[in-house]
């Protein structure tokens, strides 16, 4: 359902064979294309076994508050900022966990394999696009989200700006 800007869909159905596009067997260690001669920002997991760098600012920045969000997260709404994969570079080998959404497209989430914190996302609905949980920087003070997606599973005890609009679902593409 989160096909358009949640990397993190409202899943339930284990994917047992993930398309080869999902990325699950890449080599994290070795840059795509970026040089990463500006880092925009950097970050990782607790433990230092994988971090990363970012060479441009992202693309779009949400808080989605879907029911697998609120499972990933243990919180009531998982802030989100996404990036051109191409301005990804990551040290260390994070480890994954594939999904289909309701949307029928592939989800794959990376996590630490030594403190398994949540870093990564991509789907295959929006290929070239990475989610990077905004916890995972090591100064996340530029995050401002510009959406809040699925009110309609948000708590009555997680609190979001007012300011912020809100989708009670995914809005539509733009």
């Amino acid at each position: 359902m989160c096909a358009v800007w949640c990397p993190f869909f409202c899943t339930r159905n284990r994917i047992e064979t993930p398309p080869s596009r999902l990325y699950a067997d890449r080599d994290f260690s070795s840059p795509e294309t970026n040089t990463m001669a500006d880092i925009f920002a950097s970050g990782g997991c607790l433990c230092g076994a994988v971090t990363f760098t970012v060479a441009a600012p992202p693309t779009v920045m949400s808080q989605c508050c879907c029911t697998d969000c609120q499972h990933i997260s243990g919180a009531g709404h998982l802030s989100i900022a996404r990036f051109k994969r191409g301005d990804l570079e990551v040290s260390g080998q994070p480890k994954t966990h594939s999904m289909k959404a309701d949307s029928g497209n592939a989800m794959t989430r990376y996590f630490c394999p030594d403190c398994g914190s949540r870093l990564f996302s991509e789907t295959t609905g929006r290929p070239g696009i990475i989610g990077i949980v905004a916890g995972a920087f090591d100064d996340n003070s530029w995050f401002k989200p510009d959406m809040v997606i699925f009110k309609s599973s948000q708590p009555v005890w997680d609190i979001t700006s007012c300011d912020v609009p809100g989708y009670e679902t995914m809005p539509p593409p733009t």
